[in-house]
C-alpha cells in the first residue's frame, strides 16, 4: 500500500487526507486518483495518448500531474505511481449525444506516435479455424451455437468484402474503452476519464462503445450519435464502410468459442450463450441503424 507520506514528498500540494485510502486523495486542489503502473512501456504510452488526446481533441482529460520535480510518473518500490485530477459528477451524454458523437470521433483520430496494441480489425486465419467446427460437445444449446456458426461464417464473408473494398487506409490503435460513463462533467465541460487498459484497433474501440451505448440508453438517439460522429470521423466516406465491417464480423462469437474451447462443459455456459445472444443481437441491430445512416443521403436524392 502506498503510503500518503510518499505522495506528499512528490507532489507540489499542501494538503493530503485519503478520501479512498489508496486510491483517492483530497487536496487544497481538489480531489485526486492514484494509478499505480507495473510497466514502463504501458506507462510511456499511456502518457503520451493522454498528451495527445489533450491537444488533438482539446478537451479536459485526466492527464498526469507533474511532481514537484517535473516529472510524470514517481518510481515506487513496485512500478510507477501516478497522480491525476478526479471527476466524479457524470457528464449527461444522452442531453448531449451529439456533442459526445462529435468527441468520439475526435478521440477515433487521435495518432500515436508509436503503434500500440491489436492493429488488426480481425485475425483472419485464426478465426477461421473456429468457424470451420462443428460443436462436440454435448450441451443443450449446441443447436443454437451451431446455427449461429453458420451465421457467423456469412458474416465473415460480407466483413471481409467491406474490409477489401476500404483496406487502403492505414492501421492505428487508440486506447479501449470501457463505457459512455468515462465521461464526466466539470465547469459545464465534458472531462474524459481514460479507464481502459489496452489500445486496440480504433474500429473496435468504436464497435465496443457503440455496444455500450446501445446497451445503457438503447437505439432512439444513435442518428443523432452518428451525426455527431460524422463531423469528425466522416461515416459516409471509407471510415463508415470500415466501421460497419467491424460490427459485422463475427468478434462476440469468436469470443465465445475461444472461451468455449478452454472451458468445454463448464457451469457457466447457460450465462455465456445469453451473453453471447445479448451481443449478436446489438450487433445486428447496430448493423442495420450504420447501414441506413451511411444510405440515407442517397435514399433523399431518389426521393428528389
Amino acid at each position: 500500500m502506498i503510503q500518503l507520506a510518499f505522495i506528499e514528498n512528490h507532489y507540489p500540494f499542501c494538503e493530503f487526507k485519503w478520501i479512498e485510502e489508496g486510491k483517492i486523495i483530497e487536496t487544497e486542489k481538489g480531489k485526486k486518483r492514484v494509478e499505480i503502473w507495473t510497466d514502463k512501456e504501458t506507462l510511456d504510452a499511456h502518457i503520451e495518448w493522454r498528451e495527445k488526446l489533450a491537444k488533438e481533441t482539446d478537451s479536459l482529460t485526466d492527464r498526469m500531474i507533474q511532481t514537484a520535480n517535473g516529472d510524470k510518473a514517481v518510481e515506487t518500490d513496485t512500478g510507477w505511481l501516478t497522480l491525476h485530477d478526479y471527476v466524479d459528477h457524470p457528464y449527461p451524454v444522452t442531453s448531449n449525444v451529439k456533442q459526445t458523437g462529435h468527441f468520439i470521433g475526435m478521440y477515433a483520430s487521435v495518432k500515436m506516435d508509436n503503434s500500440m496494441g491489436r492493429l488488426n480489425l480481425a485475425n483472419w486465419q485464426e478465426d477461421a479455424l473456429f468457424l470451420s467446427k462443428s460443436i462436440k460437445l454435448k450441451l443443450k444449446q449446441k443447436g443454437l451455437i451451431e446455427r449461429l456458426r453458420v451465421e457467423a461464417e456469412d458474416r465473415v464473408k460480407k466483413a471481409e468484402v467491406l474490409f477489401k473494398e476500404e483496406s487502403a487506409e492505414e492501421a492505428a490503435s487508440v486506447l479501449s474503452i470501457e463505457s459512455p460513463s468515462q465521461a464526466k462533467m466539470i465547469y459545464g465541460r465534458m472531462y474524459w476519464e481514460n479507464q481502459g487498459k489496452s489500445f486496440q484497433n480504433k474500429y473496435l474501440v468504436l464497435r465496443s462503445f457503440l455496444k455500450e451505448w446501445v446497451e445503457a440508453n438503447g437505439t432512439g438517439e444513435l442518428t443523432h450519435l452518428f451525426d455527431g460522429l460524422d463531423e469528425t470521423f466522416p461515416l459516409r466516406e471509407q471510415k463508415g464502410r470500415q466501421l460497419l465491417a467491424a460490427i459485422v464480423y463475427p468478434h462476440e462469437y469468436i469470443s465465445f468459442m475461444k472461451w468455449l474451447n478452454e472451458a468445454g462443459e463448464s457451469t457457466e455456459i447457460e450465462e455465456r450463450v445469453n451473453s453471447l445472444m445479448k451481443e449478436w443481437d446489438i450487433m445486428k441491430t447496430l448493423t442495420e441503424h450504420v447501414a441506413e445512416w451511411i444510405r440515407e443521403p442517397e435514399r433523399r436524392l431518389s426521393n428528389v
